[in-house]
């Protein structure tokens, strides 16, 4: 009996983190879940809300500013989360993540289900998110381990 090989990926969360130069990228899809890297220069910020995906979020550079909202766009509040950080937003929660202390935030994120198509690039430009083509070289710091 012949088993398809199993592949696993292993990857250092800060150096992928910090390799990325777009605001968001997908590193990894799988049926099940979805590995993206940010990259949030000062003063950008996005708006999010997955429908039926829950997200978790590490804060891998920087100061992260995250804004929860109601479901009626009424905002809760908002916090600094620091390096190091981890953090989950359950499905439907809408939110912002924003950089206003300077510097690069950088974040990994854990999707589930997946939310963007595989190799999804996303990048803020004079204050539109444009999605782009993946034309990016691969991340080195992103390793396949088949067994």
């Amino acid at each position: 009996m012949n088993e398809a090989p199993r592949t696993v990926t292993a990857f250092n969360a800060e150096l992928l983190a910090r390799e990325n130069s777009q605001f968001m990228r997908v590193v990894k899809t799988t049926p099940q879940t979805q590995l993206v890297v940010m990259n949030i220069q000062y003063n950008e910020d996005e708006e999010q809300v997955f429908g039926n995906a829950t997200a978790v979020y590490t804060v891998t550079e920087g100061i992260l500013h995250l804004t929860l909202y109601e479901a009626n766009g009424a905002r809760l509040g908002t916090t600094s989360l620091p390096t190091g950080t981890t953090f989950v937003i359950p499905a439907q929660v809408q939110h912002r993540l924003a950089n206003r202390t300077g510097g690069h935030v950088r974040v990994l994120g854990v999707l589930s289900p997946p939310v963007y198509e595989p190799d999804t690039v996303r990048r803020l430009e004079a204050s539109f998110l444009d999605v782009v083509p993946n034309m990016q070289p691969p991340l080195t710091s992103v390793n396949e381990l088949t067994f």
